[in-house]
């Protein structure tokens, strides 16, 4: 269920995002690659253009939230992680070998 936003709301929302990318773009050369290469981007779109993105993310953010599935392949387990007490397995380690005695030296 999605309620309407006031187009008040809505058009505050635009001002200030528009704003905000237009004073980053002032200091794009301190930004990573990525994000300057976007914010360079932004600089080249029009007014209407700037201003019909923020419409489109305002919208899409008022889109319902899609129904929750299964997790990506990439996030599911192979195999159950198999936990283990110490003490249960300290009994079926291998035995440590006794420290070797150092040998004497000879003296003449």
């Amino acid at each position: 269920m999605t309620t309407r936003i006031p187009s008040e709301f809505v058009g505050f929302i635009r001002e200030a995002g528009v704003k905000a990318f237009d004073r980053l773009t002032i200091r794009a050369r301190e930004l990573d690659a990525p994000l300057r290469s976007f914010v360079r981007s932004w600089s080249r779109l029009s007014t209407d253009e700037k201003n019909a993105l923020f419409d489109e993310l305002i919208n899409s953010a008022r889109m319902p939230e899609p129904p929750a599935g299964e997790p990506p392949e990439r996030l599911k387990q192979k195999r159950p992680v198999k936990r283990y007490d110490p003490e249960e397995v300290a009994a079926t380690l291998p035995k440590k070998p006794a420290p070797r005695k150092k040998a004497k030296k000879k003296t003449k």
